[in-house]
C-alpha cells in the first residue's frame, strides 16, 4: 500500500540518520577515536543502507509523501531561521542605549 511504502522510506531514513548522529556523538561527546565511529557507522550504516536502497524502489509507489513533507518542513524552518536572524540583526543595530533612556525620564515626568 502507499502508506506502507511511505512509512518504510521514512522509518529507514530515520534509522540511517540516527546511526550517523550516533557516530558524531561517539567522536564529539564521548571523545573516542574517529576510527571507532567509522567502524560503528560502517557496520550499522551498511545494513541500513541496504534497507534504504530497497526502500528507494518504493518512492514512486507512495514513498514520495514523507520526502515532500520533509522538504516542506525544511522550507518552513529555513524561512523561520532567516526571519529570526534578520530580526536579531535589526534589533542589535537599532537598540536604544540605557543612557539615552535615562535622559528621557525627567522630560516625560517619570520620577525615580
Amino acid at each position: 500500500t502507499a502508506i506502507g511504502d511511505a512509512y518504510g522510506v521514512a522509518a529507514i531514513s530515520v534509522m540511517l540518520l540516527t546511526s550517523f548522529l550516533i557516530s558524531l556523538i561517539i567522536v564529539i561527546v564521548w571523545q573516542k577515536s574517529i576510527v571507532l565511529a567509522a567502524c560503528f557507522f560502517a557496520f550499522f550504516g551498511s545494513i541500513e543502507g541496504l534497507y534504504f536502497s530497497a526502500s528507494l524502489f518504493k518512492v514512486l509507489e507512495g514513498g514520495w509523501v514523507p520526502l515532500v513533507l520533509a522538504f516542506l518542513f525544511m522550507i518552513v524552518m529555513y524561512v523561520w531561521h532567516y526571519g529570526t536572524c534578520k530580526k536579531y540583526e535589526y534589533e542589535t543595530q537599532n537598540k536604544v542605549s540605557v543612557k539615552w533612556m535615562l535622559t528621557l525620564g525627567p522630560s516625560l515626568g517619570i520620577v525615580r
